[in-house]
């Protein structure tokens, strides 16, 4: 247990306790001590203190340190004075009840013998005991009422420092709760790796790291015209499902949703060794497969809701190197990702037709290899890109998707 510097209160309660001492010391005139023995009891009482005071200051000595020359000090002067049995034990209870209070039983155990073998040092010096047995009727009073007073404020004292204590635990408690409704509230704006991130290292920055990445960039074709005739409810409830949605799928797949741009979405794919390439490029595919599955289910939901609405979208997926980590600076910072690739896969996106999917031909050769059987890529097509020039583009098609849509057309034919 580590005490620190006394308070001021501990300061005022050895001034009042040594100077209350003093008086009793003095009441003992009329007994047989001689002058110089009440003398130096008295002086000791009112230069003690401060004494101590400054030994407490000094950054060489401790508290405990200080405690046990105290309690030795006062010992061997109460031996000397011959302090008789009431006195003494004021004097020993205002000791050690204060250091107990200040340290505990580690201030305690030693502070103990010191004040034995200082008292019978004392009265080993001076040599005549039989002053001990004599006190006056008022010493002893003023002892009795010392322990008294000195008890009762001292209990004072710890029930201020409690309930100081109670009060600083409450504060505490109602800014974590505070601190973990804000983390909870800030995790759902930050992916899900930053978040967990940060909780572990929240002092230390996200390193910009050079890593593979497949990227898929998903975008809601006619948002824009939607936004205009559809009221403001029923736009937030379409747009949330969607998201939300989306969110949950991403996780599902093990990717990382970086940004959200409207009716947009950002997600990556981290492949850390060469393996998990195609592990990521799949997981990718998958992803956009599964948003072209989820909207047909939003649909029947929105309808039901009476909201008649029916979302596209279009993707675009590329891969390759890129930049991840924490960009801006010390004001506002950005956990994204930077790269050819993302300018790449936010062009073939723009490019695609509704629900369609267009892939770079990095990722279209990955994924040859391991495609399954329900997707095909189409005979790579050069397409004009924004700051690319021509570059060959492979249409990705979910054949179930294409066969049921083929039995729906048939079955409304007849």
């Amino acid at each position: 247990m580590t005490a620190r510097r006394k308070p001021p209160e501990a300061h005022q309660f050895r001034y009042v306790g040594y100077l209350s001492l003093a008086v009793i010391v003095w009441c003992l005139l009329p007994t047989a001590r001689s002058s110089w023995q009440l003398l130096l009891g008295v002086s000791c009482c009112i230069l003690w203190p401060i004494v101590a005071h400054w030994l407490e200051r000094s950054p060489q000595t401790t508290n405990r340190l200080t405690n046990i020359v105290e309690c030795g000090v006062c010992g061997l002067v109460a031996g000397v004075v011959s302090l008789p049995l009431l006195p003494l034990a004021a004097l020993a209870v205002a000791l050690l009840a204060g250091i107990t209070a200040q340290g505990g039983r580690p201030y305690l155990w030693p502070s103990v013998p010191a004040l034995i073998i200082g008292v019978a040092t004392g009265f080993w010096l001076v040599g005549d005991t039989a002053v001990f047995s004599q006190s006056t009727r008022v010493a002893d009073v003023l002892s009795v009422a010392m322990i008294l007073i000195y008890t009762v404020l001292l209990s004072e004292l710890g029930f201020r420092q409690a309930m100081r204590l109670h009060e600083s635990k409450s504060r505490h408690q109602i800014r974590s709760v505070h601190a973990a409704r804000v983390s909870a509230r800030l995790a759902r704006y930050i992916p899900t790796e930053l978040h967990q991130r940060l909780e572990k290292q929240p002092d230390q920055r996200c390193a910009l790291e050079r890593c593979w990445l497949t990227v898929v960039f998903i975008d809601v074709v006619g948002f824009t015209e939607l936004t205009e005739h559809l009221a403001a409810e029923a736009l937030n409830a379409v747009l949330n499902d969607y998201l939300a949605m989306l969110e949950t799928l991403v996780e599902a797949h093990d990717g990382t949703l970086g940004k959200l741009l409207g009716d947009g979405v950002l997600v990556f794919f981290k492949a850390d060794t060469a393996e998990e390439k195609s592990i990521v490029s799949q997981s990718s595919v998958a992803l956009c497969l599964a948003v072209q599955k989820g909207l047909s289910l939003l649909a029947r939901r929105w309808t039901a809701q009476g909201y008649l609405v029916s979302l596209a979208t279009r993707t675009g997926i590329a891969s390759g190197f890129c930049t991840l980590g924490d960009w801006g600076g010390e004001g506002r910072l950005d956990y994204t990702v930077i790269g050819s690739p993302v300018n790449l896969a936010s062009r073939l996106q723009a490019k695609a037709t509704s629900d369609g999917i267009l892939v770079c031909s990095s990722t279209a050769a990955i994924l040859k290899p391991e495609l399954p059987t329900s997707v095909k890529l189409e005979r790579p097509l050069l397409t004009a890109l924004k700051g690319f020039g021509e570059v060959q583009t492979f249409r990705l098609i979910d054949l179930q998707q294409t066969s049921a849509s083929g039995q729906q057309t048939s079955a409304s034919g007849q």
